[in-house]
């Protein structure tokens, strides 16, 4: 789940503290996850959110540098996919442009950070998203994941997968349809197989 940062007393968050609401202005509204990691590896999803939105992670002990002015770049030890085509962070002496932009509402951003090997890896609705960036110089940390959205006169809801639900593009796949199919039936009172749904159960 999610909670405000000390620069944004004003974020509404909402869905069991996983979806992000903003207000009216044009500030970045940020929330970071109540868990803190200093290894393992993770994958998130943000789904929605305002045409202007950042997914990352950030140096717990740096989370009072997180801005409304520029959100989760200020941070250092910290690094964030921008919706308009940049990897960026570490204080803004980190931005790598080559990224694709994800500047429509319905677009998804997807992180795959692995704290051990000190590596992260962003996609776009399911594609490549930069290059993999190498943060192993960097000091070690113990980081929390974070998101942030600002109000750009479109939908500003954001929801944040952490994997409580299936994920809409999971690593590897470059198509929604590959997370699962919505299949119905009509029951018969009997027993029934029901194919087709894209999972299998793991029991």
């Amino acid at each position: 789940p999610l909670v405000r940062t000390a620069s944004d007393a004003t974020r509404v968050i909402t869905q069991a503290n996983l979806q992000l609401q903003n207000s009216t202005d044009a500030l970045y509204r940020s929330a970071v996850s109540t868990i803190n990691v200093s290894s393992g590896r993770y994958y998130v999803e943000m789904n929605g959110g305002s045409s202007y939105k950042q997914l990352g992670f950030c140096d717990k002990d740096q989370l009072g540098s997180i801005s409304t002015g520029y959100g989760l770049i200020n941070p250092v030890n910290s690094y964030c996919y921008q919706s308009n085509g940049a990897v960026r962070g570490n204080n803004d002496n980190y931005n790598d442009s080559s990224a694709p932009s994800a500047g429509s509402v319905a677009d998804t951003i997807g992180m795959d950070v692995d704290f051990d090997a000190r590596t992260c890896q962003w996609y776009v609705n399911g594609e490549t998203a930069g290059n993999l960036l190498d943060f192993s110089a960097r000091e070690l940390a113990t980081y929390t994941i974070a998101a942030c959205t600002d109000y750009s006169g479109a939908d500003n809801t954001a929801t944040i997968n952490f994997g409580q639900r299936p994920f809409r593009y999971p690593p590897g796949t470059t198509s929604p349809t590959t997370a699962f199919n919505t299949v119905t039936y009509t029951g018969t009172g009997g027993t029934k197989s029901i194919t087709g749904v894209g999972f299998e159960p793991d029991l």
